[in-house]
C-alpha cells in the first residue's frame, strides 16, 4: 500500500524540528527547514503551536506522484505552544494524551497531481491510537536535488478523541485543528 505523509498533525495535530532522514531511494528532510504547526480557536482566542521532533520517509519522483510514498512520525512529546503555561493539559489525558500515546503517524495512502506544483492527497492520521483518513491538498516543488512541501490539513479533533471531560465542548475549543506543514528537503545521497 502507498504511503506518504506530509502533514501530520494535531499531532494533530497537524503534523515538522529534528527530523530523521529518509529512506534511501528518496528525500533526507532538513530539519532546520521544515516546521510542523497547528492552531485551533479555543473560546474566543486562537492556541498555537507545533512539534519539534519528528521523523519523516520521503520517496517522491513528480513524474510518477502516484508512486509515492511519505511518511511522518511525530514525537507528541516535542509539543510546543505559544502560551507554554498550557503545555500540560494539552499533553494530559483529556488532551492529545501523550503519556500514552507519545507518536502520532501520517501515512498517505494516494497523491494525485493537479497542475502547477499542486497534489490532492488521501492520507492516514494515527492520533491517540485512532486512525482516521485524511484529505489535503499540497504544494511540492522540485528543483534539482531541493525539494519543499507545503500545505494544510483539517484536522476533526473529535474524531481522534482529543479534548475530554471539560475540553469536549465545542465552546471550549473548536472541533477543528488546522495543521500546516512546510517539509524541506534533498535527495537521499546528496
Amino acid at each position: 500500500m502507498r504511503r506518504a505523509v506530509f502533514a501530520l498533525a494535531f499531532a494533530a495535530a497537524a503534523l515538522p524540528a529534528a527530523v530523521a532522514q529518509a529512506a534511501a531511494a528518496g528525500w533526507r528532510p532538513d530539519p532546520a527547514a521544515s516546521s510542523l504547526s497547528f492552531e485551533a480557536r479555543q473560546g474566543t482566542s486562537r492556541l498555537t503551536g507545533g512539534f519539534e521532533r519528528f521523523e519523516a520517509s520521503i520517496e517522491f519522483d513528480p513524474a510518477r506522484p502516484e508512486a509515492a510514498a511519505i511518511e511522518v512520525t511525530v514525537d507528541v512529546t516535542s509539543l510546543r505552544l505559544g502560551d507554554p503555561s498550557r503545555r500540560g493539559e494539552v499533553l494530559s489525558q483529556a488532551g492529545l494524551d501523550a503519556g500514552a500515546f507519545a507518536r502520532a503517524t501520517y501515512e498517505t495512502v494516494s497523491v494525485t497531481p493537479l497542475g502547477d506544483d499542486r497534489y490532492a492527497i488521501e492520507a492516514r492520521l494515527t492520533l491517540r491510537g485512532v486512525t482516521q483518513p485524511v484529505s489535503h491538498d499540497a504544494v511540492i516543488r522540485v528543483s534539482g536535488d531541493e525539494a519543499r512541501a507545503e500545505g494544510l490539513v483539517p484536522v476533526d479533533r473529535n474524531a481522534f478523541g482529543v479534548g475530554q471531560g471539560p475540553f469536549a465542548s465545542e465552546e471550549v475549543m473548536a472541533a477543528e485543528v488546522l495543521v500546516r506543514f512546510a517539509i524541506a528537503a534533498r535527495r537521499a545521497g546528496e
